[in-house]
């Protein structure tokens, strides 16, 4: 995680832009590689013996003693994810707690069997950790139900808005790389392709969903080869921007793929490979689409069920003893 970390943070800011994807996703790695080595100091081995649950370090120096007749109460809470399922069991002590995994300890059931002995269940801590986890689902489905409406609506309120020939500006190159398809994604099903050009090495410029689709994609792997001129139309608003840099970048024009620029329009001295009325059909129908439908419908599933939850989750009432919360 730490090598993968390295590599992606150290590409994303060696461009002349810093890349923000390849960014965050560094750092993603960078702090699950660091929480990996610093779990280790806290891995422990738990023993119980002369009516004390003993707490040694990994190295085996003894961290902690707590008496059974110091815990007042308990909690056990099942989890799980989409690989396994475990415990999580809580012990209670005046002033402090500790928590016991199933999934770190072989002798969990021994353990938690002998610090029960004549000790009441903590049903208020169990109640306040569902409480405090329903809270969490609510919050997270929200954030990311108005993540998605904002992204997908987006794309659907500019439905119907046309690539026209006025918004395009037409590129001339000679090709530095071999025209073929590419796949990624999940069982390989994004298709592009991507051509690199000697006056513009700087930039790829891409062709990919729909772009890709109103392309005669066999007539032009066919024809166009390593060495050949080609003329390409890009966006007139991403020429100004990063080839003559007329018009000042903005934040997201350096952030997000500042390498990579569309093609809506392609054709050599002989063939005419891109069908820009094509590509305006498809536009609009994808974004017409059921899927698109089913995408923004989800955005609002995810954002009525986060608002569900945290209308539907109240905080439990705490139980009083003698003036005091339990």
């Amino acid at each position: 995680m730490l090598l993968a970390s390295f590599f992606l943070i150290k590409n994303s800011i060696s461009d002349e832009y810093v890349q923000i994807v390849g960014l965050i996703l560094g750092g993603i790695f960078g702090f699950a590689g660091i929480g990996c080595l610093g779990v280790i100091p806290f891995i422990e081995n738990l023993i119980f013996e002369n009516e004390k649950l003993k707490i040694f370090s990994i190295t085996g120096r003894l961290k902690r003693e707590i008496s059974l007749s110091e815990i007042k109460s308990y909690k056990e809470i099942e989890k799980e994810n989409k690989n396994s399922k475990w415990k999580d069991f809580t012990i209670f002590t005046k002033d402090s707690k500790y928590v016991i995994s199933s999934s770190l300890h072989s002798n969990y059931e021994i353990l938690k069997k002998k610090l029960i002995k004549g000790k009441k269940k903590n049903s208020y801590a169990e109640k306040m950790w569902h409480y405090k986890m329903g809270r969490r689902y609510g919050i997270g489905f929200s954030i990311v139900g108005i993540l998605f409406l904002m992204f997908f609506g987006r794309m659907y309120l500019k439905k119907d808005l046309d690539i026209s020939a006025e918004m395009l500006v037409k590129i001339e190159g000679k090709v530095i790389n071999d025209v073929e398809i590419k796949k990624s994604g999940k069982r390989n099903r994004s298709r592009s392709i991507e051509i690199g050009l000697e006056e513009y090495s700087k930039f790829k410029f891409k062709l990919g969903g729909n772009g890709l689709n109103a392309t005669r994609v066999n007539s032009l792997l066919k024809n166009v080869q390593k060495g050949d001129r080609i003329e390409a139309e890009i966006l007139k608003d991403q020429f100004q921007k990063k080839i003559s840099k007329e018009v000042p970048l903005g934040f997201w024009d350096k952030s997000f793929n500042y390498r990579i620029i569309g093609i809506y329009g392609l054709n050599d001295e002989q063939n005419n490979y891109f069908d820009l009325n094509q590509f305006n059909r498809n536009k609009k129908s994808g974004r017409n689409s059921w899927a698109m439908y089913l995408l923004l419908g989800f955005s609002f599933f995810m954002l009525g069920y986060g608002i569900y939850e945290l209308i539907k989750n109240k905080k439990p009432a705490a139980n009083r003893v003698g003036g005091r919360e339990q």
